[in-house]
């Protein structure tokens, strides 16, 4: 399913990690995905970031623009607040509670294919530690885990543990249950849709020698909305317009559409509150792509927004 590339650039529910080619290896992005926002009585530099959800060097480190401007700004906030006492707060979000094992829930058939893809990873994986939670998440794992086994922090904690660490106060634009709820408005039997595309998508991509993440970072690399927004309008094409385009579109709107608005409240407020503050907000790219972005909404509450990309 490609909407799992969506999400890579827009939640930190679903994070993954191929081998960069050395074509894309570089030591940080072309351009900075970097906009100043001034007006409505800000009187100190205010500025938003978009990020993506891996760890690679080539995506993870900042473009030197970027990093002037992280370095310069008092407060820092992400998506979601990544504080140790938050991340174990979100994890019984994600448990069942159906009473069901995910086997149960997805059948042999199914979790037949999980168990083929995780042992690509490492012949040792199997799903049996997966069991408790949801079928959406384990939809996930497949693309989670060879960051997570690598080891790679991804850009969002990166930067939270950077403005931990240099005494600037952090924040969160959303709850935890909101991230969840984004997945959570999906029915079990939609969830095991859900996973068999995401694993079909794995096996297509693995037949043909190509890589959807390899494309994406291509893409945040360039440093360019408009080839961002390229890269997700082709990878959610099969979704949003094949026979499951209800849940295609169900998830859009749950995961972007719906996230752009809140996020977007919570920065205007942040900056009506505070507007004698240096603020660094920094969310998923794909919020700052379309007509429902981020940007849309702080200019339609009067905000001037200008794209630094040098």
């Amino acid at each position: 399913m490609k909407l799992n590339k969506l999400i890579l650039t827009t939640t930190l529910s679903a994070l993954s990690l191929l081998t960069v080619s050395a074509e894309v290896a570089k030591p940080h992005p072309d351009k900075p995905l970097l906009w100043r926002v001034t007006g409505n009585g800000i009187t100190k530099p205010v500025h938003l970031f978009g990020t993506i959800h891996l760890g690679d060097p080539s995506v993870s480190t900042l473009h030197p623009t970027a990093q002037r401007v992280f370095d310069a700004a008092e407060h820092f906030y992400a998506e979601l607040d990544l504080s140790r006492e938050s991340q174990l707060a979100m994890a019984p979000l994600i448990m069942r509670t159906d009473g069901k094992t995910l086997n149960q829930s997805i059948g042999k058939e199914l979790a037949a294919q999980l168990d083929a893809e995780l042992q690509l990873i490492n012949p040792q994986l199997n799903s049996a530690p997966f069991q408790t939670i949801k079928t959406w998440m384990a939809a996930t794992m497949p693309q989670m885990l060879p960051e997570q086994l690598k080891g790679l922090q991804a850009l969002d904690a990166r930067l939270w543990l950077a403005a931990t660490k240099a005494g600037k106060k952090t924040g969160g634009l959303e709850k935890a249950d909101s991230q969840i709820k984004a997945f959570d408005v999906l029915t079990e039997a939609e969830q095991i849709v859900y996973m068999k595309h995401a694993l079909e998508s794995l096996a297509k991509d693995r037949a043909q020698g190509t890589s959807e993440i390899t494309k994406l970072k291509e893409a945040y690399i360039k440093g360019e909305v408009s080839a961002l927004k390229n890269y997700i309008n082709k990878s959610l094409h099969e979704m949003t317009t094949g026979e499951n385009k209800e849940i295609g579109k169900k998830l859009w709107d749950s995961i972007l559409v719906n996230r752009d608005k809140s996020m977007s409240d919570t920065i205007i407020k942040v900056l009506k509150e505070k507007p004698d503050g240096s603020h660094f907000f920094a969310v998923g790219a794909a919020h700052y792509c379309f007509e429902t972005s981020i940007l849309f909404y702080l200019k339609k509450a009067g905000y001037t927004i200008t794209r630094i990309d040098e």
